[in-house]
């Protein structure tokens, strides 16, 4: 690989692991207000990284 195909794979690499955190954390969020215990909530957040789109994170990516 060359410099700047390392460079790209790191910034999509840390866009994806930014999404995943974000969606983890609305997960949990909206789970644990909504009266789930913390195991429901932490499925909620897991369930929330395996429905992240990541043709819209790597839109976003290119975007901007």
């Amino acid at each position: 690989m060359t410099q700047t195909q390392d460079m790209r794979a790191l910034r999509i690499a840390e866009a994806v692991r930014e999404a995943c955190l974000r969606e983890a954390r609305a997960g949990f969020e909206q789970a644990a207000m909504s009266g789930l215990c913390q195991e429901g909530a932490m499925e909620n957040a897991l369930g929330a990284i395996q429905m992240l789109n990541l043709e819209t994170v790597l839109a976003e990516l290119e975007s901007g």
